[in-house]
């Protein structure tokens, strides 16, 4: 579904310049989690909006399903770290927001809405209003939103990054069960390295500064078989251990020049 090949990426501006990504090649298959993983900065984020049409790459080719990324595609869904929702639209209308774009009737959004919305678990709360839900109960909307217009991809970046230990992870077996029955594509960006490995098929682990492909740490067994055991089990643990020792020292090197950064602005 993805084809990645010697793609880099460089932020320019009038003094300098930034390589945020050097000849990553990799690869999607159709069905697959495939998590994004490495030390901040590592262009992780970089990598997911050039997949979303958001970017465009300095070199090297990516297509998705034979195309080009580009901006507004129906077959591609992109749900972000903060929740994004109006306050003055109810769940329902925030979730059929890109349907109404499409210019579908009102009946059939609402129809589609309320599906959306059961499959997360908020049948219900089609009434609400964003401010009446939880942190967790709003990530759960934005995912609905992108799953309304029922996408072949969807691309997710740190979607439960700004959540609570315990929320987050039963969001994870949430989206896990989601992906199972819908039998989407996502490539998913995350710093937590046992959610990384909980939910994929295949961690895709970054180099820092410029984001290169260090491995690729195929996941055993089927995921359509995981709960929230499999996080107890030695082969978790050795599979978690495994990818950090792959990005150890970025992270380490990425909290010294952060520390530095600091220090520098505060003298």
């Amino acid at each position: 579904m993805i084809r990645i090949k010697d793609l880099s990426h460089t932020f320019a501006t009038s003094e300098r310049s930034h390589l945020a990504l050097d000849r990553v090649s990799a690869a999607v298959q159709r069905g697959r989690f495939v998590s994004l993983i490495g030390a901040s900065g590592c262009g992780k984020t970089t990598l997911l909006r050039i997949l979303a049409g958001l970017l465009r790459q300095s070199e090297g080719t990516v297509t998705v399903d034979g195309r080009m990324p580009e901006l507004g595609r129906e077959d591609v869904a992109y749900v972000f770290q903060q929740d994004a929702l109006w306050p003055w639209r109810t769940i329902e209308g925030a979730v059929s927001f890109p349907l109404e774009m499409r210019g579908f009737s009102k009946n059939f959004r609402s129809e589609k809405a309320k599906e959306a919305l059961k499959l997360v678990g908020l049948a219900g709360y089609e009434r609400a209003y964003p401010h009446q839900l939880s942190g967790g109960m709003r990530q759960r909307v934005n995912i609905c939103r992108a799953l309304v217009s029922e996408p072949a991809l969807l691309l997710m970046d740190e979607p439960f990054g700004a959540l609570d230990a315990q929320t987050r992870e039963y969001l994870q077996g949430q989206l896990a069960r989601i992906v199972n029955e819908t039998d989407l594509t996502v490539v998913f960006v995350t710093h937590d390295i046992s959610e990384a490995i909980y939910l994929s098929d295949e961690v895709i682990v970054l180099s820092s500064s410029p984001g290169r492909v260090k491995e690729v740490v195929s996941v055993p067994g089927y995921r359509s078989d995981r709960d929230l055991s499999f996080k107890r089990s030695p082969e978790f643990q050795a599979y978690t251990e495994h990818v950090w020792t792959l990005i150890a020292d970025d992270v380490r090197s990425a909290m010294v020049d952060t520390s530095l950064t600091e220090r520098s602005s505060e003298s």
